[in-house]
């Protein structure tokens, strides 16, 4: 019991309340009840990933690999941690897995005599789960991925029914696990046996209808960079549209473009879209932080506001550029309101604008090359030696990467 913010009154028996009975002395009766619940454990399968020995051998981020090599089942993706982001994203890299592992599996028993002792968690590989970076001094953050993947010891994962997976991901993501995490994890290590013991409180199971638009907000963001293997279209190009339609894959005129709007008003439309992004992200976030916060009877603890640097898209410039900003700022005329829209800030709002210049051209100079095309979304020529006479299937094959990555782990299993 805190007697003054300096002082703190606490029972032997109290740390038994919590596992690993840590010395948590400053943690509140309401915080010490929340561990009668069930852990998280119980709905979910925390693994870790393989270890692989060697990373700069076996592990690729994925546009130094060809897209043939994809298609021979060789590389794959991988959960291979990342910064710190939310909800989805941080899919970068692919691991050689060709043959089941034979090259991985045998350096490892060259290494150890034994396969086991680092290639653990096999029996969860390429199910969709979710998955958190395992040391992190920032923020502790959990991703969606879907079917396909598989995870390193960089990545931790947890597995199980889909209804889980969104009470999981929701609670991991809310200020409650970071709040409960500083007491069962006070370094800047995640591994699976803390985050197995989170407690969950029955009332919020299932609650966490916002799941799904916040993975949907964070995925679209993500993969309209070309740095995402589903990246299909440069966005201020999207949004050069002919009656409503968006240009790339258009069947107006042929797919060529006929609308001749200007290059500022193309990025103003962008701009506003991505700010209404940001602000939508934000009204979730707070949203699922309070249902979080009153289940497990936290308000005089904790709060739901969520601080714009930490709204973890890309076109947020806040995030992007890793600048703080005050929880209560509003942009001018709107604090009094209940909708806090984005602030703005000139030097960032600079930056953000010429990087987003920056990638117009680097996609302009792609479509010169032949990387893309303005007539057909995604990747055309990929690889060295493409042919023009290739680009069907290349595009359907990015179009289609995870699902056909999936199906040849479907058949390769059977």
């Amino acid at each position: 019991m805190s007697e003054n913010k300096n002082f703190f009154r606490a029972s032997a028996e109290d740390f038994k309340k919590i596992p690993g009975s840590p010395v948590a002395y400053w943690v509140s009766e309401a915080l010490k009840l929340s561990f009668q619940g069930q852990p998280i454990g119980s709905l979910v399968d925390t693994a870790q990933g393989m270890k692989t020995l060697d990373n700069e051998r076996f592990v690729r981020l994925w546009f130094e690999v060809s897209m043939n090599r994809f298609e021979s089942i060789k590389w794959f993706p991988v959960n291979h941690g990342g910064g710190f982001r939310k909800w989805y994203g941080n899919n970068e890299c692919v691991i050689n897995w060709a043959d089941d592992g034979r090259e991985i599996k045998a350096f490892a028993v060259e290494k150890y005599n034994s396969v086991t002792r680092t290639v653990t968690g096999m029996d969860y590989y390429f199910r969709p789960g979710i998955t958190w970076t395992a040391i992190s001094s920032s923020n502790f953050s959990v991703r969606s991925f879907p079917t396909g993947f598989l995870f390193t010891n960089a990545g931790m994962c947890a597995f199980g029914e889909e209804v889980n997976l969104q009470t999981a991901i929701a609670l991991l993501n809310s200020k409650v696990a970071g709040s409960i995490l500083e007491v069962l994890s006070p370094t800047i290590n995640f591994g699976p046996n803390q985050i197995k013991q989170i407690p969950v409180v029955d009332k919020v199971r299932g609650d966490c209808g916002s799941v799904a638009n916040m993975i949907s907000i964070c995925r679209k963001d993500w993969d309209a960079y070309e740095t995402s293997w589903d990246f299909m279209v440069n966005p201020l190009v999207a949004e050069r549209g002919v009656s409503g339609q968006s240009v790339v894959g258009s069947e107006q005129n042929g797919g060529l473009i006929t609308d001749h709007c200007p290059l500022s008003t193309l990025y103003s439309r962008l701009r506003e879209k991505w700010a209404k992004d940001c602000e939508e992200m934000r009204r979730l976030e707070t949203e699922n932080n309070r249902i979080f916060i009153e289940a497990y009877g936290l308000q005089d603890e904790l709060t739901p506001d969520v601080l714009w640097h930490e709204i973890t898209l890309t076109c947020n410039p806040w995030y992007r550029y890793g600048v703080k900003v005050d929880s209560g700022q509003c942009a001018v005329g709107s604090a009094a309101s209940d909708h806090c829209t984005l602030p703005t800030d000139n030097l960032l709002e600079e930056r953000l604008k010429g990087d987003t210049v920056k990638e117009l051209i680097s996609y302009a100079v792609g479509c010169m090359m032949g990387r893309y095309s303005l007539e057909k979304p995604g990747l055309i020529l990929a690889d060295q030696g493409a042919q023009v006479s290739d680009q069907w299937i290349v595009v359907s094959g990015q179009l289609a990467l995870r699902g056909k990555v999936a199906e040849c782990v479907r058949k390769e299993l059977q």
